[in-house]
């Protein structure tokens, strides 16, 4: 195996190009979500700034190598060939690990990833000598470098509670002082804060940065870290300079260019300490690999005591990783899906919430409202009021219905990119590699919270997506662990054969999760998307669940419920989204208000009936079957399969067709859902079918003869809302409307609203019962 050896290198250098590929696209959301966020400038602007921060802080990253090196575990411990398989493990667990993360839109650590993956790959190879020496499971521990990994391991989780504090603290305080309403945004505070803040990165970043080059001799680096001071006073007084020209003679707002500065030091930081995540096992392999080809002994035999020797100047294939990085900024399609998720939970006005809300965040919300309460109890009112004045909120709050609209502010984007440059800093000069996603992650859920952003009509939305990223954060740890010992472990029985299969299963599982990816963003619904009068989506949605369950309970098959249950969520998510776009469209200022949108109320009305009705065909098909109760009788699975394939065509119809439903003969379809309910009774009556089956198909045909009508009455709503629009087309094509023309286009408004109305009625009176308590 020892000719093959050069190979798995190439192998390793390979994987580092993806792994910064999807590293990159998951960690783009810690130096890009605050610029998004604030809308500071153009997209293209923002990557520009962000991909030179990146090519700056590539130069910064070889002081961490050290981690992959022998942070984690005792190089002279393992042979060279014990070390190809733990960092060949290590790899392919990476790339597939960030890659799953990057497909499902949710931002984790790639520090933590690599941590444990190491961790997990080397106490599997330790364990297997051991045992394969007959020695004792306790000596695992001489392989592993147990107090580093634990220092590393409590500063990961120590900055995710400072973090946390510290943002939300900063942001409080810059509140107070800045408030909302935006009349100090060219004052004197601004200049002074602008000033400290581009100060502070300068300090922390560009100076403390360079400790970690390796093109730059010693001596030049400890002059200019040595004694900062004074090149920070003097960047200090420069700032105050030149930003105080720019504010009062050009009229420039300084938080952009404090944003802007952010976004390149946070990048820059990014890349100095996050690069080792990527490349620092590649090279470490390379290294190793140069060390045993020149020794001349075997590989199983030859120490790795040169992993334990300090890092030499690699500043060559930093730069090429910077540019990989780069190139993957600009391109990755997954960034975007993960930017949206730490966005989302921090704007500042309430809108369609992606997550669920669970106990635990019901609970958490709960406690923070009486912790809340205790804490106004304990301050005198005049400064509770005087704290709320500092809060108030302008007349025009953001609107999220705007497609351009800001997610928050330039002052909370200040103050997210500071802190975190701040606190990601500090620890690349401590060389400890922290988690840029946690630090950065928390800061602005700190912020936030400060901020009030987790309103009463949206913290328990917001608090559930943060529970639910901490707890992938977990994951990522012991996946990463459990992952990495079996690829080891994999590798180490069955050597280059297992090496082989699990490249094989990894580029099959990318393709997989770049598919799944594509398909779910064509099928995501955009809020500045939605065609409020387009119910295409709903009338497919319902065929599907419709025709799935009735299949799956002919087949009397319970795999077959999975379509049906997938479908079911999509239509009430569209559902979801729709009902947003409606309020937002009420709320809009100078908005046609509730006249305007009357009759897309009608519809969406509708839209929830035939929801309900598919979601009740769906549950109680899919109970009957998983109970494991009598399948259906032959002559019921025909009856079934002719009524479906009647309903199926009436779809389509009302699909292709914007024309009255009674020229479709749906009087017919009726009667044969009444033959089918008389026929379930009489077969009752005759001992034919069970109690069990009647509950099932009387249910069944009821709400299928529900859609029917609710597909009538759609129908009949569309047609009129089409005879109105080519109404008001016929007369904008004259010189301008009539009063005759105005007079029938209200006439129709009012008929339409009227219809709808009656219809509502008659079907309340027909089917009585409790109104979907999730409905409008």
């Amino acid at each position: 195996m020892d000719g093959s050896y050069l190979i798995i290198v190439y192998l390793l250098l390979g994987l580092a190009v993806l792994d910064l590929m999807v590293g990159v696209s998951n960690d783009a959301v810690n130096f890009l979500n605050s610029a998004f966020g604030s809308k500071v400038a153009t997209r293209r602007t923002i990557l520009i700034i962000a991909s030179l921060g990146i090519l700056v802080g590539a130069l910064f990253s070889s002081g961490l190598m050290e981690v992959a090196r022998k942070g984690i575990f005792h190089p002279e411990m393992f042979t060279f060939a014990d070390i190809v398989v733990i960092f060949v493990a290590v790899m392919l667990a990476d790339v597939l690990l960030l890659d799953t993360f990057n497909t499902f839109g949710m931002p984790t650590s790639t520090t933590v990833s690599i941590v444990f993956e190491l961790l997990g790959a080397a106490v599997a190879v330790a364990v297997f000598t051991v045992i394969s020496q007959d020695g004792s499971l306790q000596q695992v521990g001489q392989y592993i470098n147990g107090d580093r990994a634990i220092l590393i391991i409590s500063g990961i989780v120590l900055s995710v509670g400072v973090a946390f504090t510290v943002g939300a603290a900063v942001q409080f305080l810059s509140r107070l002082v800045f408030t909302f309403q935006g009349g100090r945004e060219h004052g004197l505070t601004t200049l002074i804060w602008s000033a400290l803040a581009v100060t502070v990165m300068f300090f922390f970043i560009m100076l403390k940065g360079l400790k970690g080059v390796t093109f730059l001799d010693k001596s030049t680096v400890k002059a200019l870290t040595s004694n900062p001071w004074p090149a920070a006073m003097s960047v200090f007084a420069g700032c105050i300079v030149l930003g105080g020209i720019l504010q009062y003679k050009f009229r420039v707002n300084l938080l952009k260019i404090v944003v802007l500065a952010g976004t390149f030091s946070l990048a820059l930081a990014f890349a100095s300490n996050d690069l080792v995540n990527f490349v620092g096992v590649p090279l470490a392999g390379l290294t190793s690999y140069e060390s045993w080809s020149v020794s001349g002994v075997a590989a199983n035999d030859f120490s790795m005591d040169a992993l334990a020797q300090p890092v030499q100047g690699q500043s060559g294939l930093l730069v090429i990783a910077g540019i990989v990085m780069v190139i993957t900024l600009w391109l990755s399609e997954k960034a975007r899906s993960v930017t949206e998720t730490e966005i989302g939970l921090s704007r500042q006005d309430e809108g369609n919430e992606r997550f669920e809300p669970h106990t635990l965040s019901r609970v958490v919300v709960h406690g923070f409202l009486k912790l809340s309460n205790a804490i106004l109890w304990l301050f005198p009112r005049r400064t509770a009021l005087w704290v709320e004045q500092r809060y108030a909120r302008p007349d025009a709050p953001l609107s999220p219905q705007a497609p351009d609209a800001a997610a928050f502010d330039l002052v909370r984007a200040s103050i997210n990119l500071t802190v975190a440059s701040i606190l990601i800093a500090i620890a690349t000069t401590m060389k400890l590699p922290l988690s840029t996603t946690y630090v950065t992650f928390m800061v602005a859920m700190g912020t936030s919270l400060a901020d009030r952003s987790w309103g009463r009509d949206s913290a328990v939305y917001r608090v559930a997506g943060v529970i639910n990223v901490i707890g992938g954060w977990f994951a990522t740890a012991a996946l990463a662990f459990t992952v990495a010992a079996i690829y080891a472990l994999l590798i180490k029985v069955f050597g280059g054969f297992a090496i082989v299969l699990l490249v094989v299963v990894a580029a099959l599982a990318l393709i997989h999760t770049h598919r799944l990816h594509k398909s779910r963003s064509s099928k995501k619904i955009i809020s500045a998307e939605v065609d409020l009068w387009n119910v295409q989506a709903t009338i497919e949605q319902v065929h599907t669940v419709v025709k799935s369950a009735v299949d799956g309970l002919i087949r009397n098959d319970s795999a077959s419920f999975s379509e049906t249950k997938q479908q079911t969520k999509k239509l009430w998510a569209h559902l979801q989204e729709v009902e947003v776009q409606l309020v937002n469209h009420l709320r809009k200022p100078g908005g046609s208000g509730l006249n305007g949108t009357r009759r897309r109320l009608d519809l969406f009305t509708v839209e929830q009936d035939l929801y309900q009705s598919a979601h009740l065909i769906g549950k109680s098909c899919k109970d009957y079957v998983r109970n494991a109760h009598t399948p259906l009788h032959e002559h019921q699975h025909q009856k079934l399969n002719e009524l479906i394939n009647r309903f199926t065509d009436f779809v389509r119809y009302c699909l292709a067709s914007s024309g009255d439903a009674r020229d479709f003969e749906t009087g017919r379809f009726s009667d044969e859902l009444e033959t089918a309910l008389r026929d379930q009774v009489d077969g009752l009556r005759a001992g034919h079918y069970s109690k069990r089956n009647t509950r099932l198909l009387l249910g069944l045909y009821l709400e299928l003869q529900d859609v029917v009508r609710s597909l009538e009455k759609m129908q009949s709503m569309r047609t009129q809302i089409q005879a109105r629009k080519d109404s008001l087309s016929a007369s904008q094509g004259d010189s301008g409307q009539t009063p005759e023309s105005k007079a029938k286009a209200s006439n129709l408004d009012r008929q339409t609203s009227e219809t709808a109305a009656d219809d509502e009625n008659q079907s309340h009176r027909e089917n009585p019962g409790t109104q979907d308590p999730k409905t409008i």
